[in-house]
């Protein structure tokens, strides 16, 4: 997927006519010091280079015609989201992800599929009008995980804001995204699944 497709597809831009140079650059800053956790963006794309490699040793284990239909995608959330918006964001979002007939919640640390690393922070929190608890700023950070990979894979990421009313919608697009990934992926995902299937015999001592 390009760079800023899942922006674009998200449809909404983190900064916002109503909002001050000062607001916004403490929001942004808010939200990338959350996003400093083991999965953060900037670690993550070191990883660019390692999923290229690894695609192309993947590529050697003759290809079988894709996934069973029946079989449910796997999505790994994790959210670091203390504000009220944030939590009602991903709780909004792993409910979509359940009640999907494509996708499943998983831990992440068996067989493969897309991680979706969520970090949030209140708009407002701090400042005495009243909207504290109405809008929160999100950064969402997609991953692509194998237990036959040694780390995550980084695919793209996205920055935005979203209202008390609006996280259902937004989980939504999020999906929407995530769809995208999946298919702009395929190749790499049917050598994982054929791997998952028809596992390599140990090497003889």
């Amino acid at each position: 997927m390009k760079r800023g497709a899942l922006r674009s597809l998200l449809g909404l831009s983190f900064l916002s006519p109503f909002l001050s140079n000062h607001r916004i650059m403490h929001a942004a800053s808010a939200v990338a010091r959350m996003g400093q956790h083991r999965y953060a963006v900037n670690i993550l794309k070191t990883s660019k280079v390692i999923s290229a490699l690894l695609l192309g040793l993947l590529l050697l284990v003759p290809a079988t015609k894709g996934r069973a239909d029946a079989a449910k995608f796997d999505l790994a959330v994790e959210c670091h989201c203390p504000d009220k918006v944030g939590q009602q964001l991903c709780a909004d979002f792993k409910s979509k992800v359940a009640d999907s007939p494509g996708y499943h919640l998983s831990q992440g640390n068996t067989g493969y599929g897309i991680g979706l690393h969520f970090s949030c922070v209140d708009l407002w929190s701090g400042l005495e009008n009243g909207l504290e608890g109405q809008m929160s700023a999100v950064s969402v950070a997609f991953t692509i995980y194998s237990d036959k990979l040694p780390g995550e894979i980084y695919e793209d990421s996205s920055v935005f804001r979203v209202g008390k009313d609006a996280t259902g919608e937004m989980s939504r697009k999020i999906l929407s995204a995530v769809g995208q990934l999946v298919d702009a992926n395929e190749s790499l995902f049917k050598h994982l699944q054929q791997e998952k299937q028809n596992p390599s015999p140990s090497p003889s001592p």
